[in-house]
């Protein structure tokens, strides 16, 4: 979306427009959550996250001054309060917003292969001409900052709507404005998303202590590796490898992957559905690595983060009507960067964790949708609760045997776990 940097030279006055797609049919289109105007204002702001205000109510004398604070703060500004509104409005409501056109997007995705292309080109092209041990943090560099934002200014640009009136992209702009919104602003506890965290972030430090936390693991140390778990009936790699990770970019990006993909599963669902979704989607892509990866080990919750994204996918598909274009375009760009990352990086990326994770998440969506047809923010069952301890269970149990492996040489539990080759 766009704003007029000349909105003071504007003749029109402002006034919000769309606010019928606060209809109250899903949670976050309740027109209850739009607080009343604060006694006294005439027209004013309500800041979010501001640095200086934080999530104060501040007031505008006129309409000049509104005009004003919203050029300079906009990033911050959550609702807008007008003399017309007895409530106040999301800031995108105002006339002087307009919703992105097709041909905006164009102009971006040629805007992002200008800069973002340089990356890529500079950061591969460094990686195959030196060849050195850094080639690999260079080339993942060009891809993750340079690749990936062009394909994905690129496929906005395919999937946007095209020849709808701007009237209807306004309320999409708006929708989603108001979906994100309250999707920050819930008041549920995180913990279970810091827990999964904490696991991997303390099974990380195990292998620093053990000198196995790089891209050298010479003794395939917890990792999953087809012969050795098969042939060898070392089950438990299917649980050890899962919250083992190589490199620190390697952790630092399934993390942030996994807490900005697990928030939205905690509020669209219910929290313990985090974990449930993690462990099935993280366990179904390690068969699926022993199965069909090529010799090698793997490590990695990549399967697990890869699963939540099948599982948003599925909620997407089949509730399509009620969420909002933008999160939408979140997923279908998702899927398709994954393939991306896949083609790109075959050599050492491993596809078949990432499909049978997938897989795996979708699993779970069909699961949740069966049970939950036409609910949000669900509250507890007696189901989740069983699910949610049994994942809370094999994450305790894959970081004891990690912790057993790299500060015990597996003395106290990996050494007296029965072998079962398959």
């Amino acid at each position: 979306m766009s704003v007029d940097d000349e909105l003071p030279a504007r003749n029109s006055p402002l006034f919000a427009e769309g606010l019928e797609v606060l209809d109250g049919s899903v949670p976050w289109l309740d027109p209850s959550r739009m607080p009343e105007k604060p006694g006294g204002f005439l027209y004013g702001v309500r800041f979010k996250n501001h640095p200086k205000f934080g999530n104060q109510d501040h007031p505008c004398g006129t309409e000049v001054e509104l005009i004003q604070t919203l050029l300079q703060h906009s990033g911050h500004i959550d609702l807008v309060y007008l003399p017309d509104n007895s409530h106040g409005v999301p800031r995108l409501a105002l006339n002087r917003y307009n919703p992105w056109q097709k041909p905006d997007l164009l102009k971006l995705f040629f805007r992002t292969l200008r800069t973002r292309g340089l990356v890529a080109v500079a950061a591969i092209g460094g990686a195959l001409f030196m060849q050195t041990s850094h080639s690999l943090t260079l080339f993942l560099i060009g891809l993750i900052f340079g690749v990936i934002p062009v394909f994905d200014a690129m496929i906005q640009w395919l999937i946007y709507p095209k020849n709808q009136p701007v009237s209807e992209l306004k309320k999409s702009m708006i929708h989603g404005s108001l979906f994100f919104d309250w999707i920050e602003r819930t008041k549920r506890s995180k913990i279970l998303i810091w827990l999964i965290l904490g696991i991997i972030a303390i099974v990380y430090w195990g292998q620093m202590r053990a000198g196995v936390a790089g891209l050298e693991n010479p003794g395939n140390i917890g990792v999953i590796q087809r012969d050795l778990v098969r042939q060898s009936g070392e089950w438990w790699r299917l649980f050890t490898g899962t919250l083992m990770h190589g490199p620190i970019w390697h952790i630092a990006m399934n993390g942030l992957g996994l807490f900005y993909i697990g928030k939205f599963i905690h509020r669209l669902t219910h929290p313990v559905m985090v974990p449930i979704v993690f462990v099935i989607s993280a366990f179904a892509g390690a068969i699926a690595s022993v199965l069909y990866a090529p010799q090698g080990g793997s490590v990695g919750a990549s399967g697990g983060v890869v699963g939540m994204i099948g599982f948003l996918t599925w909620l997407v598909i089949v509730r399509r009507k009620e969420l909002p274009y933008d999160f939408r375009s979140f997923a279908i760009r998702n899927i398709f960067l994954l393939a991306v990352l896949g083609v790109i990086g075959f050599f050492f990326v491993d596809n078949a964790g990432h499909a049978g994770g997938f897989i795996g998440g979708l699993f779970c969506g069909i699961f949740y949708q069966y049970f939950h047809r036409d609910a949000w923010d669900i509250p507890g069952s007696p189901v989740l609760t069983v699910l949610g301890a049994l994942s809370g269970l094999v994450l305790l149990f894959g970081l004891a045997s990690c912790l057993d492996l790299f500060l015990f040489d597996g003395t106290y539990l990996i050494e007296r776990l029965p072998h079962y080759a398959w």
